[in-house]
C-alpha cells in the first residue's frame, strides 16, 4: 500500500535538503527578486523562506497558521488544501505519506454530431471534470518537515478532527481575507512585502524554495503535481534570470 501511494521514493525526498543561507545571501536574493518585480517580468510572486517565517510570526490564529504552513510545505493550491481530511495522511515512524487532491482537469469523453439551427452538421466534444491526486512523502530526516509533521499531528488531535472531516474549515474568500489581515499587521510593524500576499504565494514560494535547494525539476514537477514540465520550468527560469542579475550592480 505504501509503495503504491508514493510517487516519489524516500531517496528522492532525501534530496529535499535544507540549505542555510547567510543574511547577506538572503538580502541579495531579495534584491534580485525585487528587481524582477520592478522590471515587470512575468514571474510567479514568491517569498523566500525567511520571509515566509516572518509572515507566519504575525499570524495570531492557530488554525490560520496551520493552513498557511500546509500551503507552504505541501505547495498545495488553496482549493486543494480545503478538501483535505486526516484520511489523506499516513503517519509513519520516519515520514508522512500524503495523498492530496489536485486541480480538476477536463477529460474528453466523446464527440457527438449535432445539427445547428442552420442545418449544418457540427462535431461537439463532451467533457467531464475529474479531480486527480498527487502523492508526496514528508520526511522526518528534514528538520523543517519533521517539525511540520509534529505540528500536523498535534493540530488534528487538538481539533479532534475525524478521519473524514475537513482539516481546514475555511472558504477561499476567508483565506484571502485573513492573509490580507496578517499582511496589514506586518506592515503596521514596519515589515513590508513587495506585493500582495495571497494563498497562491505559498505554492510559488514552496516551488522556489525547492529550486533554491537544488532539487531536480522532475522531482519538483511530481511534488507540485504538474502534468506538464513546462509549468515547473517557469520557476527554474526565474532562478536563472536571478543568477544573471547577480552580476549586475544596482
Amino acid at each position: 500500500m505504501i509503495n503504491q501511494l508514493a510517487n516519489l521514493s524516500l531517496d528522492d525526498f532525501k534530496k529535499l535538503m535544507h540549505i542555510e543561507f547567510t543574511q547577506q545571501q538572503q538580502l541579495e536574493m531579495i534584491e534580485r527578486r525585487n528587481q524582477l518585480i520592478k522590471f515587470d517580468v512575468d514571474a510567479p510572486q514568491y517569498l523566500l523562506e525567511h520571509e515566509v517565517k516572518q509572515f507566519f510570526s504575525f499570524v495570531e490564529n492557530y488554525n490560520e497558521l496551520m493552513l498557511l504552513k500546509f500551503l507552504w510545505v505541501t505547495g498545495s493550491r488553496i482549493t486543494e488544501a480545503l478538501l483535505v481530511t486526516p484520511s489523506n495522511f499516513i503517519f509513519g515512524i520516519d515520514s508522512c505519506l500524503m495523498t492530496l487532491p489536485t486541480q480538476k482537469k477536463r477529460k474528453l469523453v466523446k464527440k457527438v454530431e449535432l445539427i445547428d439551427e442552420n442545418g449544418i452538421k457540427r462535431i461537439s466534444p463532451i467533457y467531464e471534470s475529474a479531480r486527480g491526486v498527487r502523492h508526496i512523502q514528508i520526511s522526518k530526516q528534514n528538520e523543517s518537515q519533521s517539525l511540520f509533521i509534529d505540528d500536523l499531528r498535534r493540530y488534528i488531535v487538538t481539533n479532534k478532527t475525524g478521519q473524514n472531516q475537513l482539516l481546514f474549515n475555511y472558504t477561499r474568500f476567508q483565506a484571502y481575507r485573513f492573509i490580507k489581515k496578517v499582511q496589514s499587521i506586518a506592515e503596521k510593524n514596519n515589515v513590508n512585502f513587495p506585493f500582495e500576499v495571497t494563498p497562491h504565494t505559498f505554492r510559488h514560494s514552496c516551488a522556489m524554495n525547492l529550486v533554491y535547494n537544488n532539487v531536480d525539476e522532475r522531482i519538483i514537477q511530481k511534488y507540485l503535481g504538474h502534468s506538464r514540465i513546462e509549468n515547473t520550468r517557469k520557476y527554474t527560469k526565474i532562478f536563472h534570470l536571478e543568477n544573471d542579475l547577480s552580476h549586475v550592480n544596482f
